[in-house]
């Protein structure tokens, strides 16, 4: 009825096409006044990009339309993400997801995973927490970050000494690279960005980006924001990344760039602004006006307990 593809790395158009309408129709039925609509051009990045490992990546076809996907990421912590067509039947969206999960178990496997899995289910109890929890018997709910909904006041701002705030350019990327890695490698979920990947972002999605430079002119924390029209339709603004070096850590320095960059997001007409908080930072972001709207949740299981179905796992040639 289907065929599950592993490998995929884009350049067919009717399936690249396929693949975008069917991200935009799982982000239409989560929360879609955060999510803004995938192009094209965002799988070719993904797919060029150095992180990207076609051992990771199926896709469920049916005919020449994709109607499930998902990623099977082998790092500190292995993790599964799918996105399963909800306009398809009940009865064939369970078999799809039920695919897409022995494949990940079989790809995973295949690659020397042992023990446990976390699987994002986009937001709790939404379409697809509610698909897994009717597959998956053996699990733990825990939650992976919050989305969190900018509802003011701002506090005051205030630079701390031996620093500035100021509008980054391309040439700065180097350093935003650096404080990137240092500030997120302590997490599960990290993996190293390349300065080649972060070029190859910045210059096709055009962010806004605020740099703290220390005494010495190194860049030692940055907010990447980004202003669109979401999935409803409305003017969205979104702080997408807020990191500083762990050195120059506990001293304001991300309290005065997410203020800064919330107040930018606001005089360019931003209708709602909203974050995503890491778990457990939900509390600094809160006394800088921003209010908890929604837990991204993650099922915890073990690689033996996912379905392991007789499935044929084509190669993409």
């Amino acid at each position: 009825m289907f065929r599950v593809i592993e490998g995929y790395r884009g350049g067919v158009r009717k399936i690249d096409e396929s693949l975008v309408s069917l991200l935009n129709r799982c982000r239409s039925i989560s929360i879609s006044w955060a999510l803004r609509s995938a192009t094209i051009d965002d799988f070719r990045e993904w797919f060029s990009s150095s992180w990207f490992n076609p051992r990771e990546f199926a896709i469920v076809l049916l005919g020449d339309r994709v109607v499930g996907f998902s990623w099977a990421f082998n790092s500190r912590a292995p993790r599964i993400h799918p996105c399963v067509d909800p306009n398809q039947p009940l009865g064939i969206i369970e078999e799809i997801l039920e695919a897409l999960l022995s494949w990940a178990r079989h790809s995973l496997e295949s690659r020397g995973v042992r023990g446990s899995i976390r699987i994002g289910a986009w937001e709790y109890q939404g379409f697809m927490y509610r698909m897994l929890k009717r597959i998956l018997h053996i699990v733990v709910e825990d939650y992976t970050s919050t989305l969190m909904k900018f509802i003011g006041p701002l506090p005051q701002i205030n630079i701390p000494k031996g620093y500035r705030i100021r509008l980054a350019t391309l040439d700065d990327v180097l350093g935003i690279v650096n404080v990137f890695n240092k500030a997120f490698s302590i997490y599960e979920w990290f993996h190293p960005w390349n300065v080649d990947d972060a070029m190859k972002h910045y210059k096709r999605r055009k962010p806004i980006l605020y740099v703290a430079i220390d005494d010495n002119g190194e860049i030692v924390g940055y907010v990447h924001v980004e202003l669109f029209k979401a999935i409803d339709n409305e003017v969205t603004g979104v702080l997408n990344t807020v990191a500083v070096d762990p050195k120059h850590q506990r001293k304001g320095l991300g309290k005065a760039l997410i203020t800064i960059a919330t107040k930018e997001l606001t005089k360019r007409g931003a209708k709602r602004i909203y974050l995503d908080s890491i778990k457990g930072l939900e509390n600094f972001y809160s006394k800088l006006g921003y209010k908890e709207y929604q837990k991204w949740i993650a099922l915890k299981t073990t690689i033996s307990q996912l379905p392991q179905k007789p499935l044929q796992y084509h190669k993409m040639t």
